[in-house]
């Protein structure tokens, strides 16, 4: 088991000055304004893990960081973006801001651009969304790495001497799914696609977006160990949350359930099987689903077997791509 608490950088520097009012958004911040008179504010970012879920993430794992800060909750004063080779090894980041009251954000593993580039932030805070992009109309691939915010209300209305201390929890926004399939050998090329999940997170109110036409695909992620056997395994949106303002773990009800759909090729046909799962995906946590499948049955022990299309064909559910 691991520990509550990753410290996965040890400080982000921020220089606080009078100089300077609008916005600046540079990622290098060579073009920003310079403060004729600074105090320096030290920011540590921790990584938080949920108790028990050693296999969530890698150890450390932190592949960007996205930082925001406004100074009213309608300007954005400053914006950073920093991925792979940008992020310095002692996690110290400098930005420049005069004394405010300010609104912050952070965001790790974005995944918001289908280039991989990050969408950039909103004028107003309330509308950060942390999202992916849709792969095909109304589908989403499975993130490949997980996702997390954090935010803080930072008042550096006057300047003191010293370091100002500021430390901001970075919690999962994603749950970790692994499906298991086991299926006749002459069942082949099997494919996996959920609905059901949330759509994206408002970091700054604690809200999730929803879009119940919305259906991710986990075929990209798919391992055939052997020729009875296929897997899949990737990060997924919740399935149900409630609203937890800007505090830590998601907590989920799991709703009325979500939906797994199996297709695999026999012969000239397509088999569909459409399962309910009962137990919810949950941010930080990881799901193992097994599944046992053939031409006119299939079982799981977290879910219903809901429907099966023996001749299965596209319009018939998810105008997914065969």
């Amino acid at each position: 088991m691991k520990d509550l608490t990753r410290r996965i950088s040890r400080s982000a520097a921020i220089l606080v000055a009078v100089a300077a009012t609008t916005s600046c958004i540079d990622e290098d911040l060579s073009s920003c304004p310079v403060p004729q008179t600074a105090a320096d504010v030290e920011v540590l970012y921790t990584l938080q893990y949920n108790a028990g879920d050693a296999g969530f993430a890698d150890d450390g794992d932190i592949s960007s960081l996205h930082l925001g800060f406004w100074d009213e909750p309608s300007h954005l004063y400053q914006e950073r973006v920093l991925d792979g080779d940008a992020l310095p090894a002692d996690r110290t980041f400098r930005v420049t801001l005069p004394p405010a009251n300010y609104a912050h954000v952070a965001m790790s593993g974005c995944q918001s651009q289908i280039d991989g580039t990050h969408t950039p932030m909103p004028q107003v805070v309330a509308g950060v969304l942390l999202s992916q992009p849709e792969a095909r109309p109304d589908t989403l691939d499975v993130m490949t790495v997980p996702s997390y915010t954090g935010t803080l209300e930072m008042d550096l209305t006057t300047l003191t001497e010293g370091v100002r201390h500021f430390e901001v929890d970075l919690w999962p926004r994603v749950g970790r799914v692994i499906v298991t399939v086991t299926h006749p050998d002459d069942m082949t090329n099997t494919r996996c696609y959920v609905s059901g999940d949330r759509d994206g997170y408002y970091p700054w109110t604690g809200d999730w977006r929803d879009n119940d036409g919305l259906v991710t695909d986990m075929t990209p992620r798919r391992d055939e160990p052997d020729a009875g056997t296929t897997a899949f395994d990737g990060y997924l949106w919740p399935t149900a949350s409630a609203p937890d303002g800007k505090g830590a773990r998601q907590v989920t009800d799991g709703g009325d359930g979500w939906n797994v759909y199996l297709y695999t090729d026999y012969g000239s046909k397509v088999v569909m099987h459409r399962f309910n799962i009962s137990a919810p995906v949950e941010a930080g946590r990881v799901l193992n689903v097994d599944f046992n499948i053939d031409h006119g049955t299939g079982t799981s022990e977290m879910g219903t077997l809901v429907e099966i299309d023996t001749d299965w064909r596209p319009g018939n559910d998810y105008e997914v791509d065969m």
